[in-house]
């Protein structure tokens, strides 16, 4: 297939054989309105299906109005709800705007009344109540829609209404006055917009009171030329939609009435406001259903667990929803905080998050809490979950490799269905997760068997290899766990591991489980009514291989951090004689005193500071080293001028800058030595 359109003077192309933005399969055209064009796109970095809207008429790049219009776009990348169409990304390619979101499914709430005429009040209110949630996420966060309309309403394949097209109205003119004059919909505009005042969250109450009047009556509340309709807005008051449509319920109709107010003060503040005034409606409405008389007689019971059962069924449509949870914790914080202070702890976490969350952003997550060092961040899709946890744990082993911070992190994951309210999650799946998450090990990633097949059927790549059953507290049934590689060293450990260990073996009373965690291994030994843990120096001698391996791993990563923060092995006073006892341990097979040896030597290398003591010591054997070569190096001027920085720097008691050029002349001073 090879169609081509335009907007603007812009060409986009759908098939395979181009990328727009060498990112996006454009697949079809799917919608065009007075902003732009709307594309179905293959996302092949995600693999996944998004739409992509190309704006017609965008500002320009450094003006006023396309700061606003990037700003505001990534303020609505911040609203996660069920009944807002998600914001992935903004981009400019060659001069073209863009924007990709979520693929939704269905058909837009004009289709819908074009082919239907109007609502009955039950089905109309159930759409408002969506959209109203939607538009609290959005007002909790300071965002104004700016133009709600049936053509920016859409409703999924099951029924639930999703408003699109947040923040683009900013795309157009230089502040939110211009830009709402500009793009409104002439028909769906409130006075305010067409006054020049204040826009605020009650001008979305309005525009959402134009669509419920639509909705329920099957007509708009104002008609005629623009000019006329914005006159309208302004002067005159809409006739009662009770007036169209006697089948109304009076609490209805003067709640419509209150939302169309001229003076926003008069109407609901905010979709929060709202929402209260929907709730005391769907309150009253309930009342006076269970006092009519027909409700009074023997059958009154079966109608009213009939009703239950109904409300049931629309709370579970409107608020339940599959995602994927992941839950994460630093190794070591209360410990940390302990040792080095709540000021030092706070700085900690605050790296910490500052790393992980764009991460999950990235990857289409909502972080729903923190909690001291713990995140909660829900995903639309397991595989979303999982590979933001596989970038999470490689940033931090990053972080490690090139910093002397040693943050660690354990993550769980788990996927169903739970209640999602006001951008909070609960449900049995959400405490499963945070238990998954408190069974996993430092630099670890467990994820739930429903997690696991979700993520294979999305993504078959992703490996995750199968740990074992574990009890968890309050459930019946054992959990399957999968651990998720993110590392070499995670499929290399498992290699000489027979897969039949974690099915559990059985020895007469006892039962003996093996779990692999992170390139480490842990025994649990069951006997009835008694739990033995072992920990793993306890049972080296089982697998002495891997516990030779995790010793040369810790060894080399000690070196790697000594060298990133510039200590050299000689500047640690008894460093190279422990270092040998290591290796002399290692070559006896002595893995108990190997690793006792290890825990002090990392000890030491976490007290140690570079201070003006230790640059003192180190200056007495650097000025060792130069009476020995005697003047070889007098000629070399780099030479001389860092040994005048070396004295700048400990002037200045900058001990870590002296360090660093202390290690250089080291350097210089040994290759001159080896070389003839």
């Amino acid at each position: 297939m090879d169609k081509s359109t335009g907007s603007a003077d812009q060409t986009f192309k759908t098939g395979a054989e181009e990328l727009f933005a060498d990112r996006y399969q454009l697949v079809e055209k799917i919608g065009s309105g007075g902003m732009g064009i709307v594309y179905k796109a293959q996302d092949v970095k995600l693999n996944e299906s998004v739409a992509l809207k190309f704006l017609d008429r965008p500002a320009i790049p450094g003006s006023l109005a396309y700061d606003q219009f990037i700003q505001e776009i990534k303020l609505a990348r911040k609203i996660s709800h069920p009944n807002v169409c998600r914001i992935f990304d903004i981009g400019d390619h060659r001069g073209q705007l863009f924007v990709s979101m979520a693929l939704i499914n269905g058909e837009s709430l004009t289709a819908l009344m074009e082919r239907v005429g109007k609502l009955s009040s039950k089905q109309a209110i159930q759409i408002v109540r969506q959209l109203t949630d939607g538009l609290k996420a959005a007002h909790d966060q300071g965002i104004v829609h700016r133009d709600i309309k049936p053509a920016n309403i859409m409703l999924d394949q099951l029924g639930q209404a999703i408003l699109l097209d947040f923040g683009i109205a900013r795309a157009y003119g230089e502040d939110g006055r211009e830009a709402s004059i500009m793009m409104g919909t002439p028909s769906h505009i409130t006075p305010e917009m067409i006054e020049g005042k204040t826009i605020s969250c009650a001008s979305d109450i309005y525009s959402l009171g134009l669509v419920w009047y639509e909705l329920i009556t099957g007509e708009r509340p104002f008609s005629g030329t623009t000019v006329e309709l914005m006159q309208k807005h302004v002067l005159e008051v809409p006739r009662p939609p009770k007036v169209l449509n006697p089948e109304i319920p009076e609490a209805i109709n003067r709640l419509i009435l209150k939302m169309l107010e001229k003076n926003p003060s008069r109407r609901p503040k905010n979709a929060s406001a709202l929402s209260h005034e929907l709730q005391s409606l769907e309150a009253s409405t309930a009342v006076a259903n269970t006092s009519d008389p027909d409700l009074r007689d023997d059958s009154s019971i079966t109608m009213l667990l009939r009703e239950r059962h109904r409300i049931e069924e629309l709370l579970k449509a409107r608020f339940r929803r599959e995602i994927s949870l992941l839950f994460s914790d630093i190794k070591g914080s209360t410990a940390y905080f302990e040792k080095m202070g709540d000021v030092a702890g706070r700085d900690m976490i605050r790296r910490h998050n500052d790393l992980l969350f764009p991460i999950i952003d990235r990857h289409h997550g909502n972080i729903i809490k923190t909690i001291g060092d713990a995140i909660m961040a829900s995903f639309p899709h397991a595989s979303d979950a999982v590979t933001a946890a596989i970038d999470m744990q490689r940033a931090l082993y990053s972080e490690r490799c090139t910093t002397d911070q040693s943050i660690s992190i354990r993550i769980g994951i788990n996927t169903g269905e739970a209640l999602v309210e006001d951008n909070d999650l609960f449900g049995d799946m959400v405490n499963l997760a945070a238990r998954i998450q408190s069974l996993a090990n430092p630099d670890q990633i467990l994820i739930s068997r429903t997690t696991r097949d979700k993520t294979i059927e999305e993504k078959p790549e992703l490996n995750a290899q199968q740990m074992g059953e574990v009890r968890i507290k309050g459930k019946q049934h054992r959990i399957e766990l999968f651990q998720v590689q993110w590392t070499n060293a995670d499929s290399t450990s498992r290699r000489w591991v027979n897969k039949t260990i974690f099915s559990g073996l059985s020895l007469g009373s006892w039962r003996i489980k093996v779990f692999l965690t992170a390139g480490c291994l842990s025994l649990v030994a069951v006997v009835p009514a008694v739990r033995h843990f072992v920990t793993q120096s306890s049972i080296s001698f089982l697998f002495p291989q891997a516990e030779h391996s995790r010793i040369v791993a810790r060894r080399s990563n000690l070196l790697r951090r000594l060298e990133q923060r510039g200590i050299l092995v000689q500047d640690l006073t008894d460093l190279p004689q422990r270092l040998g006892e290591l290796e002399a341990a290692l070559t006896q097979g002595n893995r108990r005193t190997a690793n006792r040896l290890l825990d002090g030597i990392e000890e030491a290398v976490e007290r140690f500071t570079v201070d003006r003591p230790f640059i003192d010591q180190k200056l007495r054997r650097y000025n060792q080293l130069l009476s020995q070569i005697g003047n070889r190096l007098e000629e070399d001027n780099l030479f001389r001028q860092r040994q005048k920085q070396i004295m700048a720097a400990i002037a200045n008691d900058d001990f870590s800058a002296a360090n660093a050029l202390l290690n250089q002349q080291f350097r210089q001073i040994a290759s001159m030595q080896t070389t003839p």
